[in-house]
């Protein structure tokens, strides 16, 4: 999604990237709601190797256990984490792409 809309972007200057995060993943445990093996994604995205950074994700990072366990106890602690993750970047524009229920959650934002 990242790449798709922004890939004009990214072409355009020299050394724009984007960060995946482990806790931007949505919650839920169903196929599409689980992120794909580091391994996996950057054999998928190999020609996008140098605009992807992998840093934070690892081996396992899609498991659906321990902090990534679908419970709200879970969600919450992944969301202090990110908002501590953005707090400490060195970038002064930050475009964030994730999920709806976990920017949902993240944003405080009810369609109720």
């Amino acid at each position: 999604t990242a790449l798709g809309a922004f890939g004009p972007w990214l072409r355009a200057g020299q050394g724009r990237r984007i960060v995946l995060n482990a806790d931007l993943q949505e919650t839920g445990e169903v196929r599409c709601d689980t992120g794909s093996p580091l391994l996996e994604l950057q054999e998928r995205f190999a020609e996008s190797a140098g605009t992807l950074d992998f840093s934070e994700l690892w081996s396992g990072w899609e498991v659906k256990q321990g902090e990534f366990l679908d419970s709200g106890d879970a969600l919450k602690a992944r969301m202090v984490r990110f908002r501590e993750w953005i707090a400490s970047r060195e970038e002064s524009k930050i475009v964030v792409v994730g999920h709806h229920n976990f920017l949902v959650a993240l944003l405080g934002v009810t369609f109720l």
